[in-house]
Protein backbone atom coordinates (compact mmCIF):
# COMPACT_ATOMS: atom_id res chain seq x y z
CA UNK A 1 0.00 0.00 0.00
CA UNK A 2 1.03 3.63 -0.76
CA UNK A 3 -0.01 6.73 0.73
CA UNK A 4 0.57 10.11 -1.30
CA UNK A 5 -0.56 13.12 -2.39
CA UNK A 6 -2.44 14.18 -6.18
CA UNK A 7 -1.97 17.29 -7.65
CA UNK A 8 -5.45 18.65 -6.58
CA UNK A 9 -3.54 17.98 -2.77
CA UNK A 10 -6.07 15.08 -1.98
CA UNK A 11 -4.95 12.29 0.00
CA UNK A 12 -4.60 9.01 -2.09
CA UNK A 13 -3.80 5.56 -1.29
CA UNK A 14 -3.01 2.70 -4.19
CA UNK A 15 -3.47 -1.14 -2.56
CA UNK A 16 -1.39 -2.12 -5.49
CA UNK A 17 1.45 0.82 -4.65
CA UNK A 18 0.56 2.43 -7.96
CA UNK A 19 1.35 6.26 -8.28
CA UNK A 20 -0.09 6.70 -11.69
CA UNK A 21 -3.28 4.08 -11.58
CA UNK A 22 -6.67 5.06 -10.42
CA UNK A 23 -6.43 5.44 -6.57
CA UNK A 24 -8.22 3.05 -4.24
CA UNK A 25 -9.36 5.16 -2.17
CA UNK A 26 -9.38 9.24 -2.33
CA UNK A 27 -9.55 11.76 0.69
CA UNK A 28 -10.73 15.47 0.10
CA UNK A 29 -10.05 17.36 3.37
CA UNK A 30 -12.27 20.56 3.61
CA UNK A 31 -12.84 23.26 6.51
CA UNK A 32 -15.95 21.43 7.71
CA UNK A 33 -15.76 17.76 6.14
CA UNK A 34 -13.97 15.14 4.77
CA UNK A 35 -15.01 13.35 1.56
CA UNK A 36 -14.28 9.49 0.73
CA UNK A 37 -14.34 7.81 -2.53
CA UNK A 38 -13.52 4.48 -3.01
CA UNK A 39 -14.67 2.68 -6.27
CA UNK A 40 -17.93 3.86 -6.86
CA UNK A 41 -18.67 4.77 -3.10
CA UNK A 42 -18.79 8.11 -1.61
CA UNK A 43 -18.74 8.97 1.69
CA UNK A 44 -18.75 12.23 4.00
CA UNK A 45 -17.68 12.85 7.14
CA UNK A 46 -17.79 15.47 9.55
CA UNK A 47 -14.18 16.57 10.91
CA UNK A 48 -13.10 17.62 14.02
CA UNK A 49 -10.18 20.04 15.29
CA UNK A 50 -7.48 17.12 14.60
CA UNK A 51 -7.05 14.69 11.62
CA UNK A 52 -4.77 11.13 13.24
CA UNK A 53 -3.67 8.15 10.96
CA UNK A 54 -1.88 5.52 13.00
CA UNK A 55 -1.23 1.99 12.00
CA UNK A 56 -2.96 -0.86 14.21
CA UNK A 57 -1.63 -4.19 12.75
CA UNK A 58 -2.74 -4.60 9.39
CA UNK A 59 -4.62 -1.88 9.03
CA UNK A 60 -4.53 1.87 9.15
CA UNK A 61 -6.53 3.72 10.97
CA UNK A 62 -7.55 7.61 10.01
CA UNK A 63 -9.71 8.97 12.60
CA UNK A 64 -11.40 12.85 11.08
CA UNK A 65 -12.48 14.03 14.47
CA UNK A 66 -9.53 12.93 16.82
CA UNK A 67 -8.96 14.60 20.30
CA UNK A 68 -5.22 14.72 20.51
CA UNK A 69 -3.41 16.52 16.77
CA UNK A 70 -0.67 13.31 17.92
CA UNK A 71 -0.38 10.78 15.27
CA UNK A 72 2.37 8.25 14.87
CA UNK A 73 4.16 9.84 12.01
CA UNK A 74 3.08 8.24 8.74
CA UNK A 75 4.16 10.30 5.75
CA UNK A 76 2.76 10.63 2.25
CA UNK A 77 4.24 8.76 -0.51
CA UNK A 78 5.53 5.98 1.82
CA UNK A 79 4.57 2.67 0.97
CA UNK A 80 2.94 0.86 4.16
CA UNK A 81 2.90 -2.58 4.82
CA UNK A 82 -0.86 -2.50 5.58
CA UNK A 83 -4.35 -4.00 3.99
CA UNK A 84 -7.40 -2.00 4.69
CA UNK A 85 -7.95 1.57 5.96
CA UNK A 86 -10.24 2.40 8.39
CA UNK A 87 -12.08 5.44 8.60
CA UNK A 88 -13.38 6.79 12.40
CA UNK A 89 -15.02 9.43 14.10
CA UNK A 90 -14.05 9.80 17.55
CA UNK A 91 -12.31 6.84 18.02
CA UNK A 92 -15.19 5.01 16.69
CA UNK A 93 -14.82 2.67 13.06
CA UNK A 94 -17.74 4.03 11.02
CA UNK A 95 -16.52 2.35 7.55
CA UNK A 96 -13.21 0.30 5.81
CA UNK A 97 -11.66 0.05 2.62
CA UNK A 98 -10.05 -2.76 1.40
CA UNK A 99 -8.64 -4.62 -2.28
CA UNK A 100 -12.29 -6.10 -2.33
CA UNK A 101 -14.11 -2.71 -1.72
CA UNK A 102 -16.20 -0.66 1.32
CA UNK A 103 -17.70 -2.11 4.14
CA UNK A 104 -19.97 0.16 6.26
CA UNK A 105 -20.14 0.41 10.11
CA UNK A 106 -22.81 -2.31 9.94
CA UNK A 107 -20.43 -4.47 7.58
CA UNK A 108 -17.66 -3.96 10.51
CA UNK A 109 -20.02 -5.27 13.09
CA UNK A 110 -21.09 -8.18 11.42
CA UNK A 111 -18.12 -9.47 10.46
CA UNK A 112 -16.89 -9.06 14.38
CA UNK A 113 -20.15 -10.45 15.48
CA UNK A 114 -18.99 -13.62 13.11
CA UNK A 115 -15.71 -13.89 14.10
CA UNK A 116 -17.35 -14.45 17.89
CA UNK A 117 -19.76 -17.36 16.20
CA UNK A 118 -22.89 -15.53 15.38
CA UNK A 119 -24.69 -16.66 12.62
CA UNK A 120 -27.38 -14.35 11.57
CA UNK A 121 -29.18 -10.74 12.90
CA UNK A 122 -32.18 -9.42 13.31
CA UNK A 123 -32.46 -5.66 13.70
CA UNK A 124 -29.29 -5.26 15.52
CA UNK A 125 -29.70 -8.19 17.87
CA UNK A 126 -27.38 -11.33 17.11
CA UNK A 127 -28.04 -14.88 16.79
CA UNK A 128 -26.38 -17.88 18.06
CA UNK A 129 -27.82 -19.25 14.89
CA UNK A 130 -30.56 -19.03 12.56
CA UNK A 131 -33.26 -21.67 14.43
CA UNK A 132 -32.63 -19.02 17.11
CA UNK A 133 -33.89 -16.26 15.03
CA UNK A 134 -36.43 -18.38 13.10
CA UNK A 135 -38.35 -19.67 15.74
CA UNK A 136 -38.39 -15.67 17.37
CA UNK A 137 -41.18 -14.39 14.61
CA UNK A 138 -44.32 -13.75 16.01
CA UNK A 139 -47.60 -13.49 14.60
CA UNK A 140 -48.36 -10.80 12.01
CA UNK A 141 -45.03 -9.02 12.33
CA UNK A 142 -42.97 -9.09 9.73
CA UNK A 143 -39.70 -10.16 10.70
CA UNK A 144 -36.30 -9.81 8.43
CA UNK A 145 -33.42 -12.24 9.16
CA UNK A 146 -29.90 -11.45 7.46
CA UNK A 147 -27.31 -14.34 7.89
CA UNK A 148 -23.62 -12.98 8.51
CA UNK A 149 -21.90 -16.28 8.28
CA UNK A 150 -22.09 -19.56 6.60
CA UNK A 151 -23.87 -21.76 9.37
CA UNK A 152 -24.65 -25.88 9.41
CA UNK A 153 -27.71 -25.71 11.76
CA UNK A 154 -30.78 -28.31 12.81
CA UNK A 155 -33.98 -28.73 10.03
CA UNK A 156 -36.67 -25.54 10.77
CA UNK A 157 -40.02 -25.71 10.77
CA UNK A 158 -43.24 -23.89 10.96
CA UNK A 159 -46.03 -25.79 12.65
CA UNK A 160 -49.85 -25.07 13.29
CA UNK A 161 -50.08 -26.73 16.70
CA UNK A 162 -46.98 -24.54 17.64
CA UNK A 163 -48.80 -21.52 17.28
CA UNK A 164 -46.65 -21.01 13.84
CA UNK A 165 -49.79 -18.94 12.11
CA UNK A 166 -49.57 -15.48 10.33
CA UNK A 167 -46.24 -15.96 10.47
CA UNK A 168 -44.26 -13.51 8.06
CA UNK A 169 -40.50 -14.74 8.30
CA UNK A 170 -37.60 -13.43 5.41
CA UNK A 171 -34.30 -14.58 5.38
CA UNK A 172 -31.63 -12.94 3.64
CA UNK A 173 -28.96 -15.16 3.36
CA UNK A 174 -26.47 -12.14 2.03
CA UNK A 175 -24.50 -14.48 -0.08
CA UNK A 176 -24.24 -17.17 2.58
CA UNK A 177 -25.21 -21.47 3.06
CA UNK A 178 -27.21 -22.70 5.22
CA UNK A 179 -26.33 -26.64 5.25
CA UNK A 180 -29.21 -27.92 7.14
CA UNK A 181 -28.80 -31.00 9.40
CA UNK A 182 -30.28 -33.30 12.28
CA UNK A 183 -32.44 -33.22 13.82
CA UNK A 184 -34.62 -32.98 10.44
CA UNK A 185 -38.62 -31.55 11.27
CA UNK A 186 -41.92 -32.73 9.84
CA UNK A 187 -45.25 -33.43 10.72
CA UNK A 188 -45.46 -36.18 13.45
CA UNK A 189 -44.51 -39.47 12.17
CA UNK A 190 -42.65 -38.35 9.07
CA UNK A 191 -39.71 -35.41 10.54
CA UNK A 192 -37.71 -35.98 7.40
CA UNK A 193 -37.40 -32.04 5.92
CA UNK A 194 -34.92 -30.08 5.91
CA UNK A 195 -37.60 -27.41 6.05
CA UNK A 196 -41.19 -27.49 6.74
CA UNK A 197 -43.59 -24.67 6.23
CA UNK A 198 -47.36 -24.97 7.12
CA UNK A 199 -50.51 -23.04 5.99
CA UNK A 200 -51.37 -19.61 7.27
CA UNK A 201 -47.67 -18.25 6.57
CA UNK A 202 -45.92 -16.65 4.65
CA UNK A 203 -41.93 -16.93 3.97
CA UNK A 204 -39.17 -15.89 1.81
CA UNK A 205 -35.45 -17.29 1.46
CA UNK A 206 -33.23 -14.82 -0.82
CA UNK A 207 -29.62 -14.41 -2.03
CA UNK A 208 -27.87 -17.46 -1.46
CA UNK A 209 -27.85 -21.21 -0.77
CA UNK A 210 -29.87 -23.72 1.37
CA UNK A 211 -28.99 -27.29 1.25
CA UNK A 212 -28.48 -30.18 3.62
CA UNK A 213 -26.02 -32.20 5.14
CA UNK A 214 -25.08 -35.26 3.24
CA UNK A 215 -24.82 -37.01 6.46
CA UNK A 216 -28.25 -36.44 8.08
CA UNK A 217 -29.47 -39.60 7.60
CA UNK A 218 -33.06 -38.41 8.62
CA UNK A 219 -33.38 -35.49 5.98
CA UNK A 220 -35.24 -36.70 2.64
CA UNK A 221 -36.70 -33.76 1.17
CA UNK A 222 -35.08 -30.09 1.53
CA UNK A 223 -38.52 -28.31 1.64
CA UNK A 224 -42.01 -29.23 2.17
CA UNK A 225 -44.07 -26.42 1.58
CA UNK A 226 -47.68 -25.70 2.42
CA UNK A 227 -47.32 -21.67 2.56
CA UNK A 228 -46.86 -18.97 0.75
CA UNK A 229 -42.89 -18.96 -0.33
CA UNK A 230 -41.22 -17.20 -2.29
CA UNK A 231 -37.51 -18.19 -3.14
CA UNK A 232 -35.66 -15.58 -5.06
CA UNK A 233 -31.79 -15.56 -6.02
CA UNK A 234 -31.68 -18.70 -4.03
CA UNK A 235 -29.43 -22.08 -5.00
CA UNK A 236 -30.89 -25.09 -3.67
CA UNK A 237 -28.52 -27.58 -4.23
CA UNK A 238 -29.28 -31.39 -4.11
CA UNK A 239 -27.83 -32.64 -6.96
CA UNK A 240 -25.12 -35.01 -5.68
CA UNK A 241 -27.56 -36.81 -3.06
CA UNK A 242 -30.21 -39.37 -4.40
CA UNK A 243 -31.51 -39.24 -0.80
CA UNK A 244 -33.65 -36.23 -1.38
CA UNK A 245 -36.33 -37.43 -2.83
CA UNK A 246 -37.49 -33.70 -3.33
CA UNK A 247 -35.68 -30.31 -3.58
CA UNK A 248 -39.30 -28.14 -3.34
CA UNK A 249 -42.43 -30.07 -2.82
CA UNK A 250 -45.65 -27.97 -2.53
CA UNK A 251 -49.34 -29.35 -1.62
CA UNK A 252 -51.13 -25.66 -0.74
CA UNK A 253 -50.25 -22.17 -0.92
CA UNK A 254 -48.62 -20.08 -3.65
CA UNK A 255 -44.85 -21.00 -4.12
CA UNK A 256 -42.89 -18.44 -6.74
CA UNK A 257 -39.23 -19.16 -8.16
CA UNK A 258 -37.47 -16.41 -9.29
CA UNK A 259 -33.91 -16.75 -10.43
CA UNK A 260 -33.18 -19.70 -8.54
CA UNK A 261 -31.78 -23.03 -9.26
CA UNK A 262 -33.21 -26.01 -7.92
CA UNK A 263 -30.80 -28.72 -8.50
CA UNK A 264 -32.31 -32.07 -7.67
CA UNK A 265 -30.21 -35.65 -8.17
CA UNK A 266 -31.24 -37.42 -12.29
CA UNK A 267 -33.15 -39.63 -10.38
CA UNK A 268 -35.08 -37.75 -7.74
CA UNK A 269 -37.34 -34.34 -8.19
CA UNK A 270 -36.42 -31.05 -7.92
CA UNK A 271 -40.02 -29.43 -8.13
CA UNK A 272 -43.42 -30.30 -7.43
CA UNK A 273 -47.12 -29.25 -7.78
CA UNK A 274 -49.26 -31.77 -5.79
CA UNK A 275 -53.23 -31.13 -4.85
CA UNK A 276 -55.50 -32.71 -2.67
CA UNK A 277 -53.44 -34.16 0.37
CA UNK A 278 -55.83 -34.17 2.97
CA UNK A 279 -59.44 -31.72 2.85
CA UNK A 280 -57.70 -29.11 4.48
CA UNK A 281 -56.09 -28.43 1.26
CA UNK A 282 -58.87 -28.81 -1.19
CA UNK A 283 -58.60 -24.65 -1.87
CA UNK A 284 -55.73 -25.84 -4.28
CA UNK A 285 -52.33 -24.35 -4.68
CA UNK A 286 -50.07 -22.47 -7.81
CA UNK A 287 -46.41 -22.58 -8.35
CA UNK A 288 -44.76 -20.38 -10.05
CA UNK A 289 -41.17 -20.27 -11.65
CA UNK A 290 -39.42 -17.26 -13.25
CA UNK A 291 -36.03 -17.09 -14.75
CA UNK A 292 -34.88 -20.28 -12.80
CA UNK A 293 -32.90 -23.59 -13.40
CA UNK A 294 -35.12 -26.60 -12.59
CA UNK A 295 -32.64 -29.37 -12.89
CA UNK A 296 -34.20 -32.67 -13.24
CA UNK A 297 -37.48 -33.80 -12.92
CA UNK A 298 -40.91 -31.59 -12.11
CA UNK A 299 -44.48 -33.97 -11.16
CA UNK A 300 -47.86 -32.70 -11.76
CA UNK A 301 -50.61 -34.50 -9.61
CA UNK A 302 -53.50 -35.61 -7.43
CA UNK A 303 -54.21 -37.62 -4.74
CA UNK A 304 -56.63 -39.81 -5.70
CA UNK A 305 -58.50 -39.62 -2.20
CA UNK A 306 -58.86 -35.81 -3.32
CA UNK A 307 -60.75 -36.33 -6.90
CA UNK A 308 -63.96 -38.59 -5.26
CA UNK A 309 -64.40 -35.20 -3.07
CA UNK A 310 -67.16 -32.32 -3.71
CA UNK A 311 -66.03 -29.51 -5.30
CA UNK A 312 -63.05 -30.95 -6.38
CA UNK A 313 -64.38 -32.64 -10.15
CA UNK A 314 -62.31 -30.14 -11.86
CA UNK A 315 -59.18 -30.33 -9.39
CA UNK A 316 -57.18 -29.32 -12.23
CA UNK A 317 -58.13 -25.73 -12.29
CA UNK A 318 -56.95 -25.39 -8.83
CA UNK A 319 -53.55 -27.01 -9.24
CA UNK A 320 -51.89 -24.33 -11.77
CA UNK A 321 -48.21 -25.36 -12.87
CA UNK A 322 -46.23 -22.13 -14.21
CA UNK A 323 -42.93 -21.80 -15.85
CA UNK A 324 -41.29 -18.72 -17.31
CA UNK A 325 -38.17 -18.15 -19.30
CA UNK A 326 -37.32 -21.69 -17.22
CA UNK A 327 -34.52 -24.24 -17.85
CA UNK A 328 -36.18 -27.30 -16.47
CA UNK A 329 -35.82 -31.17 -16.98
CA UNK A 330 -39.47 -33.53 -17.47
CA UNK A 331 -42.26 -32.71 -16.50
CA UNK A 332 -44.32 -35.58 -15.38
CA UNK A 333 -47.77 -37.46 -13.82
CA UNK A 334 -47.32 -38.26 -10.94
CA UNK A 335 -49.48 -41.15 -11.16
CA UNK A 336 -52.10 -40.30 -8.39
CA UNK A 337 -54.72 -38.56 -10.70
CA UNK A 338 -56.71 -40.99 -12.23
CA UNK A 339 -57.12 -38.99 -15.82
CA UNK A 340 -53.34 -38.49 -16.88
CA UNK A 341 -54.48 -35.96 -19.29
CA UNK A 342 -56.21 -33.88 -16.20
CA UNK A 343 -53.51 -30.98 -16.00
CA UNK A 344 -53.39 -26.94 -15.98
CA UNK A 345 -49.67 -26.63 -16.66
CA UNK A 346 -48.41 -23.78 -18.90
CA UNK A 347 -44.63 -22.85 -20.12
CA UNK A 348 -43.83 -19.67 -21.31
CA UNK A 349 -47.73 -18.43 -21.91
CA UNK A 350 -48.82 -21.92 -23.65
CA UNK A 351 -50.75 -24.64 -21.86
CA UNK A 352 -48.65 -27.85 -22.74
CA UNK A 353 -48.76 -31.66 -21.57
CA UNK A 354 -46.89 -33.79 -19.46
CA UNK A 355 -43.24 -34.81 -21.30
CA UNK A 356 -43.10 -38.19 -20.53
Amino acid sequence: MIIYYNFDNDICISFSGDMFAEPDMKITVLPDVVIVNAGDVEQEFERGMYISAVQEGDKIIIDFDASTPETDGIEMEVAIDAESVVIAEGGEPVAEVTPDGTKDKEDMADEEAAKEGKKCKVGEEYFDTLKDAFVSAQPNVPLTIKMIADETGAGLGLFATEGDTNKDITIDFDGHKYIASSPAVGSKGTQTQALHLEMGNKVTLKNGEFTSDRNAADIKMLIQNYCDLTLDNMVCDCADDASITYVCSNNFGNCLIKNSKLLAHPSRVALDCWFGLGKTYDDGLTVTAQNSVIDSKIEYGAQKAALSREGNETWWEKAVLTLDGCTFGSIVNSGQASEADHHSIYVDGEEVGFTE
